[in-house]
């Protein structure tokens, strides 16, 4: 249960405890009557318990539920509707970024989504559940049921698979409103970039961008986006 789940269930218990308490020292404050501690409380609650209610203070005590329960419906602000459809073709993929603060997981994926609400939604953020979020390159605003299929593109932190292996986790949407979207669970394929783009077999030496010395093809790392040795990406 998170922590947020936590609370909600505790909150009622705890006003319940301090109501439990806090009844009879009222009562007893009222008619001017010593409390006489634990074993007053228990005689109050007791009496409480073996005397008749009125018919119109329990009526009264059901409408007053009935009331601050409506109450608090009405104040409570449903979450928007958002549908995020994850495509096959092409794969999610994710690899290794940089940027001034360091390392951070890259990934990409194609989805269509949709909306039923009156006013367009606009993606913020985006994280895979346990990370943080670091940047949300793409545009996201869904303003309609029949949204086009678009590429999205996003970093986490911090770098949760090794070269070679698949990540399923699901993503973290967070609209304007601060409302989380999540997803369904989401596989993501390495996808080692090939060594030609940073300049592999021209001829010209080709420099690690983390500790700027000289990069050999054996010891490029393979899940990097950018040229780097397999010791600098750690």
């Amino acid at each position: 249960m998170s922590f947020k789940g936590i609370v909600k269930f505790a909150v009622p218990i705890v006003v319940a405890v301090i109501g439990w308490f806090a009844a009879p020292i009222i009562k007893s404050k009222m008619d001017g009557t010593p409390l006489n501690g634990l074993p007053g409380i228990l005689a109050y609650w007791k009496g409480v318990v073996t005397t008749p209610m009125p018919i119109w203070l329990l009526f009264g005590a059901v409408i007053v539920a009935v009331a601050a329960t409506n109450f608090l419906k009405s104040r409570r602000k449903p979450k928007p509707n958002l549908s995020v459809v994850i495509l096959p073709a092409p794969p999610p993929r994710w690899s290794i970024g940089k940027d001034n603060l360091g390392l951070f997981l890259s990934v990409h994926f194609h989805a269509r989504f949709a909306t039923t609400e009156e006013h367009s939604l606009e993606i913020l953020k985006g994280h895979l559940e346990g990370t943080e979020p670091v940047i949300l390159f793409s545009d996201i605003t869904v303003a309609g049921r029949y949204g086009e299929s678009m590429h999205v593109h996003l970093a986490v932190r911090p770098i949760l698979v090794q070269p070679g292996e698949n990540l399923t986790r699901r993503l973290v949407l967070i609209d304007q409103h601060g409302n989380k979207h999540r997803t369904e669970k989401i596989t993501f394929l390495d996808h080692p970039s090939p060594k030609e783009v940073f300049g592999f077999g021209r001829g010209t030496p080709v420099n690690c961008l983390i500790c700027g010395q000289k990069l050999s093809m054996e010891d490029f790392h393979p899940s990097a986006a950018f040229a780097a040795h397999k010791r600098c990406v750690r």
